[in-house]
């Protein structure tokens, strides 16, 4: 999967509140998708300072797009490395 490798809120662009594109792509490339997943759900609750988005972001990806223990695996992969 192509992963942006830096997902979160600040290297997202919006138009009128949709999406328009990514900045910041120098860690791209192919990679796990719950990589980007992670990354998106740590920056809301970061940059918003609130979890209430978390269940929402899934639930516009599709949560039977995303593994929930997968999910727990890249945490400890990415902060832990």
């Amino acid at each position: 999967t192509l992963i942006h490798g830096d997902y979160c809120l600040p290297n997202i662009i919006l138009d009128n509140w949709k999406f328009s594109g990514f900045i910041d792509v120098d860690y791209c490339g192919v990679g796990d998708k719950h990589i980007d997943i992670y990354w998106a759900v740590w920056s809301l609750a970061y940059n918003l300072g609130t979890d209430k988005y978390r269940n929402r972001f899934f639930d516009a990806y599709g949560r039977e797009n995303f593994d929930p223990e997968m999910l727990r695996v890249i945490a400890a992969f990415e902060v832990f490395g």
